[in-house]
């Protein structure tokens, strides 16, 4: 019960500027409760006066300057509830306007939101535009999710996020192991890279190919990379082009650190390809 009557107490002098001024009960209570006050005394005065015998009713000097003498302190009290009046309507207005400018302010973020959401499939269009579509899907959607993880309407935060490069690399490994193993499950077919002058293969340097191609497959939320292989060499050629097609990413000009990661990104891969590859960058060095 005690609570209630605290919650009413707080519920009635608080400001509410979703609300016009009049429908605030802190508004009346500053003007009606100085009023009361100011009304009783004016009658507390005036009986005194007519029980002195000195109330005079009628418009005279004379009465008007008695009136001035008894009710001169009631009537400066009328400026008080004038003033606070005017404080809580100067009150209101200020709460009016800084929600005002706080709703300006998220309705910028949403629209700097939905447009960093839209340059972004465009550069995604423009990447898949590059490569063939049976080589590449991009989803801008859920990439956008994936690099841009903690950017909302609410929340405009334009850095993406490594994640996205960790992951990548841990895909690449995933990459050579399963072409290893594959490798060993089909073998390989040899073939002639010189011919005679009838057309038919020599003996001489051999050229090998898998026997069955291997289906290569660089996935991550919202970008999948794929293409057939069907020599151990081509392994590079298709690791490259995914870090091609990651740049490409990460250089979009609504990410704010876009040079730092480029450059990590390049650093890192030229370290990854060292470690993994030979000097001709034909055969992959890991052991299974």
């Amino acid at each position: 019960m005690l609570k209630k009557f605290w919650d009413w107490i707080l519920d009635s002098i608080r400001i509410d500027e979703d609300i016009a001024l009049h429908e605030n009960r802190i508004f009346w209570i500053v003007v009606l409760v100085p009023f009361g006050f100011i009304f009783w005394l004016f009658f507390s005065l005036t009986q005194d006066l007519i029980l002195d015998g000195l109330y005079n009713p009628h418009v005279s000097s004379e009465s008007l300057a008695s009136f001035i003498n008894y009710y001169a302190f009631p009537i400066t009290l009328l400026t008080i509830p004038v003033t606070l009046a005017v404080m809580i309507n100067r009150f209101h207005s200020s709460k009016q306007k800084a929600k005002s400018n706080r709703l300006v302010e998220q309705n910028n973020m949403a629209n700097n939101f939905y447009n960093h959401y839209k340059y972004f499939i465009e550069h995604c269009e423009a990447i898949n535009s590059r490569f063939a579509s049976s080589e590449i899907t991009i989803k801008p959607e859920v990439l956008y999710k994936k690099m841009f993880p903690h950017s909302s309407i609410n929340n405009n935060v334009n850095e993406v996020d490594i994640s996205i490069i960790d992951e990548a690399f841990k895909s690449y490994v995933s990459i050579f192991y399963n072409f290893i193993k594959h490798e060993k499950n089909v073998g390989f077919n040899g073939v002639f890279t010189e011919m005679n002058e009838y057309g038919e293969p020599t003996e001489g340097l051999k050229l090998f190919f898998l026997k069955e191609e291997f289906f290569c497959t660089l996935e991550i939320s919202g970008l999948i990379v794929s293409t057939k292989i069907s020599q151990e060499r081509e392994i590079f050629i298709h690791i490259q082009n995914c870090h091609d097609l990651i740049l490409m990413l990460v250089n979009f000009h609504g990410a704010t650190n876009s040079i730092q990661l480029t450059n990590d990104l390049n650093n890192k891969f030229s370290e990854f390809t060292d470690k993994y590859f030979d000097e001709r960058k034909e055969h992959i060095t890991l052991n299974v």
